[in-house]
């Protein structure tokens, strides 16, 4: 009896060796795995791996509402080998990260307006640019009229910030100069609808003016590199504008709200007893875009792919995007995608191409 107890220890023994051993190699390989993912994503270059075009990455497609699969509104373009970024909402600099690419090497925020889910990520993107770029310049961030009181309080809530990090990490580091904005303020005047900001042999980016009353001044964004195009309208209603600026674009990337769902939303808060909040929801109607207007706009213009972005409200049900497109395939000719977070449009020089993929 005693001879088989013995044995049953030794097994027992061997067992919970055998079960260290395990664990000693689970973890040796999960160094080993973190490791190699940590090379990858240090010496990856996303950027260059891309074909010489225009690309646009969504890093942001949703509204103030809260959202799953949409942060709030931010639009990253390159074109070559040079990267701006188009507000710039909450989670921007997250999901530009997560897309792999790097907020160090953005060259300019433009800004279409002061609604606070297109700025509420500006102090973040700074910080990060500035902490992670080595640039002794700051940030150039183009903007309508207003920017600069909107840049100066960003960098005084960010002051004590930038003093902690600069001492933590010394002026070898980071550079103090390299901190905050450069504020790039802009004004369209009386009657005129477009007003190019960045003119290079290959690159023009205008702002164009559109009509988010009252909103004022509100703008979307031109962007021309080579022989491809693309178009952001900002916030707006259906603007004969765009649709002017828009002809003939590889991409027209437009916000969409559904009056349809907004309405649902209004009954329920009044049937919760929320007047106040059923008047909002009420109210933002009338200064957005219904998809089947912007469908309109985008075949008026010829624009070769539509867009959704600023997707309002946010489409949890099964079935709510068909809700929320209503006509639009039939009223527009071309290729139409709903975006969330993540999504990549590439058009490579030289071709017609639209390639669509999501970076997530």
């Amino acid at each position: 009896m005693s001879s088989r107890l013995s044995f049953l220890k030794w097994i027992f023994a061997l067992f919970i060796l055998a079960a260290l051993g395990i664990a000693v190699f689970q973890k040796q390989v999960t160094r080993f795995i973190i490791t190699k993912a940590i090379d990858q994503r240090m010496q990856e270059n996303t950027m260059a791996s891309l074909p010489d075009g225009l690309h646009i990455a969504m890093c942001g497609t949703g509204s103030p509402f809260p959202d799953k699969l949409r942060a709030e509104s931010c639009t990253l373009i390159i074109a070559g080998q040079e990267m701006y970024l188009i507000d710039v909402g909450d989670n921007s600099s997250r999901n530009i990260a997560l897309m792999r690419f790097a907020t160090a090497n953005i060259n300019a925020v433009l800004i279409t307006h002061y609604h606070s889910d297109h700025i509420d990520g500006i102090g973040q993107l700074m910080t990060q640019r500035w902490a992670s770029s080595g640039s002794s310049e700051s940030l150039p961030i183009y903007g309508p009229k207003g920017l600069e009181e909107i840049t100066s309080g960003v960098m005084k809530s960010y002051a004590l910030d930038r003093v902690y990090r600069h001492n933590h990490h010394g002026e070898e580091t980071i550079h103090d100069n390299g901190f905050g904005l450069k504020p790039m303020a802009f004004n369209l005047a009386d009657g005129q609808d477009i007003l190019e900001l960045i003119k290079t042999p290959d690159l023009s980016i205008s702002a164009i003016r559109v009509d988010h009353q009252p909103v004022d001044p509100s703008v979307g964004y031109l962007i021309r590199y080579k022989d491809r195009s693309v178009l952001v309208s900002g916030d707006t209603k259906p603007s004969t504008v765009v649709a002017k600026y828009a002809k003939d674009v590889d991409v027209l990337v437009h916000e969409g709200l559904s009056p349809e769902l907004m309405q649902m939303l209004k009954l329920g808060a009044l049937k919760a007893g929320r007047d106040k909040l059923g008047k909002i929801f009420s109210d933002v109607i009338d200064y957005h875009s219904a998809p089947e207007d912007v469908a309109k706009v985008a075949q008026d213009a010829h624009a070769k792919y539509l867009l959704f972005t600023h997707i309002a409200p946010p489409l949890a049900a099964p079935g709510s995007e068909k809700i929320f497109l209503g006509k639009s395939k039939e009223i527009y000719s071309g290729p139409i995608k709903v975006a969330v977070d993540g999504d990549f449009i590439s058009l490579p020089s030289g071709s017609q191409q639209v390639k669509v993929s999501n970076a997530f």
